[in-house]
């Protein structure tokens, strides 16, 4: 199943370094993503946020909170919040408009937060620590109750 889903799923790897893909436009990937995991496009959004903020938190060492504060605050936040807001637009196929909502920002923020992102993916351990999340995403959004809280 899980293989299935990976080659059904454009990633970062199949496009080219251009967050702008010249063979799925946006809304065909986020229609692949949902065919897969069989969500509502509410319940998919919802689910990649929270899985995007807990990879990227986790990844970065930034609360899941700060991902989506108002403050500009410091680099790392800032960062952490252009890797999410990179993974959002590109790995789920989420708008800018949507991904934009999703963090509180503008479009035009995500915009420059996708060109900085594939500005430092000529670096090697970054692009693969990328490749990783991108990996990690999609599989924490089929299986929602791995990275839920429980008390």
């Amino acid at each position: 199943m899980l293989q299935a889903a990976k080659s059904r799923v454009p990633t970062p790897h199949n496009f080219t370094k251009s967050y702008k893909s010249k063979h799925f436009s946006n809304r065909l990937r986020q229609q692949r993503l949902w065919n897969i995991f069989k969500l509502p496009e509410p319940d998919f959004q919802l689910q990649a946020r929270l899985a995007i903020e807990l990879a990227v938190g986790q990844a970065f060492g930034v609360d899941q909170v700060e991902l989506s504060t108002d403050k500009r605050g410091q680099r790392r936040i800032a960062f952490a919040r252009q890797v999410a807001m990179y993974l959002a637009h590109v790995v789920c196929g989420l708008t800018m408009t949507d991904v934009g909502r999703m963090f509180g920002r503008d479009r035009t923020t995500v915009a420059h937060a996708c060109q900085k992102i594939e500005q430092r993916r000529d670096h090697v351990q970054f692009d693969r620590a990328l490749d990783l999340l991108a990996w990690a995403v999609p599989v924490m959004v089929q299986r929602p109750s791995a990275y839920r809280v429980t008390h």
